[in-house]
């Protein structure tokens, strides 16, 4: 249930603050695009399977990165981006920014920035974070950083103690569409699931019709671009 309510709060929230995008619909009439991104590596354990299977089927992606992951396992940040996918922001230890104080959600944010931009070489574009639970502060905390607060469209609950690869991906192909922000996920819970849904749906997806994005694809992270949740159903 927790995605299902995290994925109604995302859209919800997305249509009230312009700086927040949950998704972002083709402009082009003729195409369906969508944009696959990550939570939580990188880790030894998933990473690496995750860069096979979306190497395979020539798919980039966004990884939402923590920060203390990102110091444990620098190869993997390296090996993803030279795999041509984005990073981002995630907090540097999944802090939880609704049990936290302002102070301590910022201090993280700011550790992670300058650990994945110190690995990188490059700025930061994208926050995402955890559990979706944006606040003020981490609004204004954006505004001044120039990093765009992405969300999403569909959450398969690929980490959910249930999750089998069919549930999962019976949940993604039933609700992705034109513009999906879809997020899955790289840490321990998911681990069983999460690179066979891909091998599964990223060909259905293609065979769909769906052309695979990087957010830097569509936007700028100081772009007032208003997610499209007006078509959200």
């Amino acid at each position: 249930m927790r995605a299902y309510w995290g994925t109604l709060f995302s859209r919800t929230i997305s249509r009230c603050v312009p700086e927040i995008v949950s998704r972002i619909p083709s402009s082009e009439s003729a195409t369906k695009r969508v944009y696959l991104t990550f939570d939580d590596g990188p880790t030894a354990a998933g990473t690496p399977a995750l860069l096979d299977v979306l190497a395979e089927h020539d798919v980039r992606a966004t990884f939402f990165l923590l920060g203390e992951n990102a110091q444990h396992h620098p190869e993997l940040v390296e090996a993803t981006l030279a795999a041509g996918h984005e990073i981002g922001n995630h907090t540097h230890t999944h802090i939880d920014a609704w049990k936290q104080p302002a102070e301590a959600v910022g201090k993280e944010l700011d550790l992670c920035t300058e650990t994945l931009e110190e690995m990188s070489g490059q700025s930061i574009r994208w926050i995402r974070p955890p559990f979706g639970r944006v606040t003020k502060s981490i609004v204004q905390w954006s505004r001044q950083q120039g990093q765009r607060l992405i969300l999403w469209d569909i959450m398969p609950p690929d980490f959910e103690p249930t999750a089998t690869i069919e549930s999962v991906s019976a949940n993604l192909m039933r609700g992705v569409r034109n513009g999906s922000i879809i997020v899955l996920h790289d840490n321990a819970k998911a681990l069983p699931i999460t690179a066979h849904v891909l091998e599964r749906c990223l060909p259905q997806l293609k065979a769909e019709g769906y052309r695979f994005s990087l957010l830097s694809m569509a936007m700028e992270p100081s772009q007032n671009l208003v997610a499209q949740t007006s078509h959200a159903a």
